[in-house]
């Protein structure tokens, strides 16, 4: 099997190929490939430690229509659901040949699922990681104690149904602790738009309008483990467990172009929605923002992300209207620019403001 890219034109030429050898078996084959199902190698959290979602900040009206998954329990409210993050996945099974090879499946032959302790686990829908919706089925743990999961699938016609188990899967009673935090941006100076920052999502990234870049990104995607690794928690489901965690944002070294007049900026999150944005008002004489750090923790671990803003000056504004693009100014810039740096010392610069 072979994959080609060609340049696009009059004068189509190929650009590189790639060659990749596939070998099929036959389908009554199926029956001598061993499976198994990738077992959960931390354990599982007993979520009736939580008593009934403490800690998860809940919306009422919240739809779960695509958690009703037939043969699974629905669950009872949306802290059930999002008590299903902690599940463990059950999302394929994985079959090799006598010699060790991997075969490839056909996609959901998964037919049943099964526990044999039903006081130390249940089956359940798990939702994604960045909404309450039907990602793949899981095991969610209860109580402390051990289960095996038997799960049921059919490979082919000529193998009928097959199963693979779990033994001795262990759930416990460990407080679900933040082991990683993470920023996609982390560490970076990030250009932003100073129009575009109140109400802008902590998560937004660049936009090109009209051949124009338009400057939004800041920390990118924020993402979260716990002890037991069952999920990788991103911005969503990070905001909406920020109490269970114990994540903040906030932000840091706030700068204005007068101090004695600082206006307003902070990261306001919506727990219930799953969101998080910047609010910024300039203050009082038109002081406006300069820079600042913005900053993410969770459970004592601190991942800042750092961002620095230089504020151009209003008369380059009224010869382009954005700065950044200004040629005719350009020189201008560079002068004031050497003024504004050499008055900041020591600063760190890592980045640049853009006032379009």
């Amino acid at each position: 099997m072979t994959a080609k890219l060609f340049k696009s034109g009059q004068a189509r030429s190929l650009l590189s190929a790639v060659s990749r050898s596939v070998e099929l078996i036959k389908a009554d084959k199926a029956k001598d490939l061993i499976y198994t199902v990738t077992p959960f190698a931390g354990g599982l959290y007993a979520t009736s430690e939580l008593d009934g979602g403490t800690g998860l900040t809940v919306n009422p009206s919240a739809n779960l229509s695509s958690l009703s998954i037939p043969g699974v329990r629905a669950p009872y409210s949306e802290a059930d659901a999002m008590l299903s993050w902690f599940a463990g996945t059950i999302d394929e099974v994985t079959a090799k040949d006598a010699s060790g090879t991997k075969v490839q499946l056909p996609n959901k032959i998964i037919r049943n699922i099964t526990v044999s302790n039903a006081s130390a686990a249940e089956v359940v829908a798990k939702p994604k990681n960045d909404s309450v919706a039907f990602d793949v089925y899981g095991i969610r743990g209860k109580k402390a104690g051990t289960t095996s999961v038997l799960v049921s699938f059919y490979p082919s016609h000529s193998t009928g149904l097959r199963t693979a188990t779990l033994d001795n899967v262990q759930v416990k009673k460990d407080y679900p602790v933040t082991a990683s935090l993470s920023a996609g941006e982390n560490g970076k100076g990030k250009t932003v738009w100073l129009s575009l920052l109140n109400g802008l999502s902590i998560n937004s990234g660049d936009e090109t309008v009209n051949g124009v870049v338009r400057k939004k990104q800041t920390f990118g995607d924020i993402t979260l483990k716990d002890l037991y690794g069952a999920i990788e928690f991103k911005n969503y489901s990070v905001y909406r467990t920020m109490d269970l965690f114990g994540t903040q944002l906030f932000v840091s070294n706030v700068k204005w172009t007068d101090p004695a007049n600082p206006g307003t900026l902070r990261i306001d999150v919506d727990k219930t929605l799953g969101t998080a944005v910047y609010v910024y008002q300039p203050g009082n004489a038109g002081s406006r923002l300069i820079s600042f750090t913005a900053n993410v923790s969770s459970g004592g671990r601190r991942n800042p992300s750092m961002f620095i803003w230089i504020r151009i000056i209003n008369r380059l504004n009224r010869v382009s209207p954005s700065p950044c693009a200004a040629r005719g100014a350009g020189r201008l810039f560079v002068i004031h620019l050497l003024r504004w740096l050499l008055k900041s010392l020591p600063y760190r610069f890592t980045g640049l403001f853009c006032r379009p």
